[in-house]
């Protein structure tokens, strides 16, 4: 941290963190401050540098009570500007309606003919308040004899624009000149060697004129004169005193700033200067924090900048940045001020830079330098195998992955103006949420940063419908949306393990879902939320997963059920769409295991997390009484009561197509995970692939096989003739480099191009062979076969691998279709293998290994051909790293392979030369951080960054039905309450039967009956008798109404009351 006790001849500055002397040398920073009641003593101390110098708004000498009459001045301060405390928790539309109040007063009181009255007797009295205070230090004291030495009146600069400004001030009813009034004010905050009490009442009187209306947006220099006091403000300084003191002053510059952006002119500001502002407020909060501060000043800088965020994102121009750089360029000059002061200027910035001081709350104009947050925190985790520890290495891995296009075109066009300050601001969000979640220490400093950037993040969302389309209108704001937060979301908190957290993630998704443009957008990132987060989370075993995360997950789905139509929603864009999980059906199935009390064990009591799950299943049976009734807005209740619908309408509709293709193509994907030989036949049958088709065809393989053999021979004489003409060449290298002494570059430069030898052509298959006639014939139906292998979410992926390293035609040929898939243009050989092994666990057997990294190292080679010189050296490399991998991450090894070994084994790899040796030392420093998983997708605990991209890669490559909201009178919504109905009835009745026996209290008891009620009255209207049968079997069993089950009524206790009910 930086420093927080500060010798009298030090200063307090927001800008650049460094300490210097009053010669204006650099010296360390001091250590922190002693006990409060040590201060006075070590002030008095210093005091001995000057021998009329007191403490800080002490007088010194001529004095006189050297601290109380500071204390007075100080107390004054804060007591008469107190109702501007209360504020501080109130939102920019409750400022903007009190300031408009404030401007219908003024306005009346204009008609009373002392139009500018209450204007000008503040001035003047700020004015004469401010030079008080001023008077009573030794610097600004007025010297009896300045007259005799041709001083003027008072030496002093700042004294002399204080007096200037006060005989200056026009008679009331004359309009002022804002730009005027504010810069005896702006010059005393700027600069170095006021005090705290004087900077601080220099803040509080431009805060008054703030809140004043005197900078309306109409009037002429307001904007102008706002800006000197947003530089003033961004760039203040002062003498160090004691905390209680400094926290009072930066409290006071905080709610300026905030009241900045809430005067008249301020939604004119600039996108810079109102960046500036926020970076401010986010470096007091970051830095100024407890113990050696106090909560309430990070407290207030926290909800100041919710408060920025906010007006930030409910403003287009600043989420556009169309008008940032011509504003810029046309109002530089009027940045420091007017009234003939050299403000601002280039020289004084340059002093600034060179002279610093002990707070820093500007860290500079590039968005990169305030996304510092998660590299300070960041620390390596490697040694912990936990949730955390590998959610940590996930969110550094994808923080610095630069392969994103995104990353990319902000390298090619640049920072800096190039960015809104909307997207500023969101890129600093993205920075705070993804922040690894650490251990020890650090722990603390990271859910601090992941607190506040979700809590950023809802002040974006939840502002106004307009910040909604304003994030919809940039497409910079949109890629942060879809994939920093939606990773953060999907990843880092569903690992974290903690409640506030995954309580603020589970906000945001609810947001994110409930904007229909947001979700209409984010459907396979909803699709992750829903499958991962929620469903994944609460299917776990109980001791997993903490009782709150559970109960805080179950609380948020009872939040979705009651949104009209959620679930028919999931079950039309989800479960009716082929590729796409049955979000509907699981998420129902999952509630019913959750709200079971006997699930998992017999003896198990009943829980809230029980009774909550089924408070979610009764919604949902409730969404579905309303539906079938037609309880919808345009709908009549009197037709609504008519006989049911007939199935006709669903039979004959497209989702019901969709539905009957994607169950058809699921039976298929499950016999092909028993045996792909049966799976290819049923999919056949089914129409997906062609009539006749089979897996093997012996002759075709046979001559397959022949083919493979010769081209692997013509192959391996490539690669040794290559080999061996760029060994030659390295010795001629070599050898020029001792006899003219030269560099190895140099002698390349001087030998020219290396010259390969020609090779002869690859084998061609007969036209006549039976291979190619199979190849033609099948060549659609191994695409067809590739791209289901790939996106459905039911393939077992270990029989994937095995399937596409087997020595056939027709699985090389789907072998080679699976790897065009993936989009490995622009990354790292070992991201790219990390994502390639996502989609498929890697087999056992080497020869089928060696089959499926042959096809990864093709296509690798082809979307990277600068990489390597031909497919061989990256099939080499590849095997390398698996080697790696296992050498460094399996137990069973002692003796793990060193950076040198590791360096001797890859030598000559790339036909003949050496890979750089920086790329083989970083692959093994992220190797040995992170090792390559070969088990799949969801083997783990976290969702990786390979994952997620490729995720984002698939719902932008493989096409899907365009999102489908249901709207009130959509015919659909009748006919799938009746599928949903279907799947929900019987796990639901095991739940009703458990919990109507373990209930005792009575608003249980009355959730279970409202349960079976509308069960029965579902049953009843769908005609399904058999159902209304099994109700009335479980009711009559549980409350005793049978004679055959009255023990197991009694023994629940209650039987005569339930029987009653019933």
């Amino acid at each position: 941290p930086l420093s927080f006790f500060i010798p009298p001849h030090q200063t307090i500055q927001t800008g650049p963190s460094v300490c210097t002397n009053h010669h204006g040398g650099i010296q360390p920073t001091p250590a922190p401050p002693p006990p409060r009641c040590h201060c006075y003593h070590r002030y008095r101390h210093h005091s001995h540098h000057h021998p009329r110098r007191g403490h800080g708004g002490g007088g010194g000498e001529e004095g006189g009570g050297e601290n109380e009459e500071g204390d007075v001045l100080l107390i004054m301060m804060t007591e008469t500007r107190q109702p501007q405390l209360r504020g501080l928790g109130r939102t920019s539309k409750e400022l903007g309606d009190a300031k408009g109040e404030k401007k219908m007063k003024s306005k009346e009181r204009k008609g009373a003919g002392g139009c500018l009255r209450s204007t000008y007797s503040m001035l003047l009295g700020e004015i004469q308040l401010l030079m008080t205070v001023m008077r009573r230090n030794w610097k600004w004291k007025t010297d009896p004899m300045a007259l005799s030495k041709n001083q003027g009146f008072n030496a002093n600069t700042y004294i002399q624009s204080l007096q200037k400004l006060r005989w200056s001030l026009p008679p009331v009813g004359t309009e002022l000149r804002p730009t005027s009034v504010v810069h005896p004010f702006v010059e005393i905050i700027k600069a170095e060697d006021t005090t705290g009490l004087a900077t601080g009442l220099a803040i509080a009187s431009l805060q008054k004129l703030l809140e004043a209306g005197f900078f309306g947006a109409e009037d002429e220099g307001a904007l102008e004169a706002l800006r000197c006091v947003v530089d003033a403000l961004t760039h203040c300084q002062f003498d160090a005193t004691e905390s209680r003191r400094d926290e009072l002053v930066l409290m006071k510059m905080l709610q300026a700033q905030a009241a900045c952006l809430s005067c008249g002119a301020g939604r004119s500001l600039p996108g810079d200067d109102v960046w500036c502002m926020i970076q401010t407020c986010y470096r007091v909060y970051k830095v100024m924090r407890p113990p050696d501060y106090s909560d309430l000043l990070c407290e207030a800088a926290e909800s100041i900048l919710r408060q920025m965020v906010t007006v930030v994102f409910t403003e287009s121009r600043w989420c556009s940045g169309e008008h940032d750089d011509s504003e810029n360029e046309a109002k530089e000059e009027s940045r420091g001020g007017g009234g003939g002061a050299q403000q601002g200027t280039d020289e004084e910035k340059e002093k600034r830079k060179v002279k610093g001081a002990s707070y820093s709350s500007v860290l500079g104009s590039s968005p990169a330098t305030i996304t510092s947050y998660s590299s300070a925190v960041t620390t390596s985790s490697s040694s912990s195998s936990s949730v955390a520890a590998a959610a940590a290495a996930a969110a550094a891995s994808y923080s610095s992955s630069s392969s994103s296009p995104f990353a990319q075109e902000e390298t090619k066009e640049g920072r800096g103006n190039k960015l809104s300050c909307a997207e500023r601001v969101m890129e600093l969000v993205c920075s705070l949420c993804n922040t690894p979640t650490m251990k020890g220490e650090r722990r603390d400093q990271s859910t601090n940063a992941q607190t506040l950037g979700c809590q950023l993040l809802l002040s974006i969302l939840e502002a106004d419908n307009d910040a909604s389309a304003a994030i919809w209108d940039n497409r910079r704001l949109i890629h942060r949306v879809e994939d920093d937060v939606c990773y953060f979301l999907a990843a880092s908190c569903a690992a974290s393990g903690n409640p506030l957290i995954l309580s603020f993630a589970l906000r945001i998704i609810y947001l994110l879902h409930t904007h229909t443009s947001m979700r209409t957008r984010l459907r396979a990132q909803e699709e992750v939320f829903l499958s991962r987060v929620y469903a994944g989370t609460l299917d776990r075993k109980q001791g997993l997963v903490p009782y709150e995360i559970r109960e805080a997950l179950i609380e948020s789905l009872l939040d979705f059920a009651r949104i009209p139509w959620f679930f028919q929603d999931l079950f039309a864009n989800f479960d009716c769409q082929a590729n796409s999980e049955d979000l509907c059906s699981d998420l129902l199935a999952v509630l019913c295991r959750a709200a079971h009390p006997a699930v998992q064990d017999p003896d198990a009591v009943l829980n809230t997390n029980h009774v909550l799950a089924l408070n979610v299943l009764v919604e949902v049976l409730e969404s579905i009484h309303q539906g079938v009734k037609g309880r919808r807005r345009g709908a009549d209740d009197s037709k609504a009561a008519a006989a049911p619908r007939s199935s006709s309408a669903w039979k004959d509709s497209r989702l019901h197509s969709l539905y009957t293709a994607k169950a058809a193509i699921n039976q298929c994907v499950i016999a092909f995970n028993q045996k792909p030989k049966a799976g290819i036949r049923m999919m056949a049958e089914c129409g997906i692939l062609s009539q006749g088709i089979t897996l093997k065809d012996e002759v075709a393989d046979r001559e397959f096989d022949a083919y493979l053999k010769d081209l692997a021979k013509h192959n391996k004489g490539v690669f040794n003739r290559n080999h061996r003409a760029r060994k030659d060449r390295r010795r001629e290298c070599e050898e020029l480099m001792k006899q003219e002494g030269l560099s190895f570059e140099e002698a390349e430069a001087r030998l020219g191009p290396i010259s390969l030898p020609k090779h002869p052509p690859p084998p061609i298959p007969n036209p006549k062979l039976r291979m190619v006639q199979r190849e033609r014939e099948i060549r659609k139906d191994a695409v067809v076969l590739a791209e289901l292998l790939r996106n459905n979410p039911l393939v077992d992926l270990t029989v994937v691998g095995e399937f596409l390293g087997a020595p056939l035609q027709f699985t090389h040929m789907v072998r080679k279709a699976f790897s065009r898939t993936f989009d490995f243009a622009g990354l790292s050989i070992d991201v790219a293998l990390r994502t390639y092994l996502e989609a498929f666990r890697l087999p056992k057997e080497a020869q089928q290994i060696d089959r499926v990294l042959l096809s990864f190292s093709a296509a690798f080679h082809r979307a990277n051909p600068t990489y390597m010189h031909s497919e061989d050296g990256v099939y080499t490399l590849v095997f390398s790293i698996i080697m790696l991998t296992t050498d460094l991450h399996n137990p069973l090894v002692p003796k793990k392979m060193s950076l040198d070994q590791y360096l001797v084994n890859t030598r000559g790899i790339d036909d003949g030369d050496d890979v750089p040796r920086e790329e083989l030392e970083r692959l093994y420093r992220t190797i040995a951080r992170r090792q390559i998983a070969m088990s799949g997708r969801g083997s783990g605990a976290t969702i990786s960054a390979e994952l997620w991209r490729d995720i984002l890669h698939r719902a932008a490559t493989f096409e899907r039905p365009p999102y489908r909201p249901l709207g009130c009178v959509d015919p659909a919504v009748d006919d799938m309450d009746r599928e949903i109905f279907l799947c929900l009835w019987e796990p639901l009745l095991d739940v009703l039967d458990a919990t109507y026996w373990k209930a005792k209290q009575e608003h249980v008891v009355a959730l279970v009956e409202r349960g079976y009620s509308l069960m029965a009255g579902l049953g009843a209207r769908f005609q399904r008798s058999d159902i209304l049968g099994k109700i009335f079997g479980s009711v009559a069993g549980n409350t005793g109404l049978v004679p055959s089950t009255e023990s197991k009524a009694d023994e629940a206790g209650g039987g005569g009351q339930k029987a009653q009910e019933a």
